[in-house]
């Protein structure tokens, strides 16, 4: 019940980041995330792997363009967020 309730609060919680990010989604009722947009899903994994993160690419699914990512804890959500701000070279505040 912990782990469904943290994964409903963060969901919200990464849905708004993807918002504010302009970064497209598709909103889920497992424990993780599908997003994409202009990027090449392996090298965006490859880089949030360098910064900590790890997520999924999607290619193997036929989403060259898509990653998957769990949803974790605030902490570990934020820590992806930021990692992603930095991959991707956008401009938003960051966490500390």
């Amino acid at each position: 019940n912990k782990t469904l309730k943290n994964n409903e609060i963060e969901k919200v919680f990464l849905y708004n980041e993807f918002e504010k990010l302009k970064i497209s989604y598709i909103k889920t009722y497992a424990n993780f995330i599908l997003i994409h947009g202009e990027w090449d899903a392996s090298s965006v994994a490859e880089n949030l792997l360098k910064q900590g993160v790890i997520i999924r690419p999607l290619n193997s699914f036929g989403l060259p363009h898509a990653i998957r990512v769990s949803i974790g804890t605030r902490a570990q959500n934020q820590k992806f967020i930021n990692a992603l701000i930095k991959c991707l070279d956008l401009k938003e505040p960051t966490y500390e």
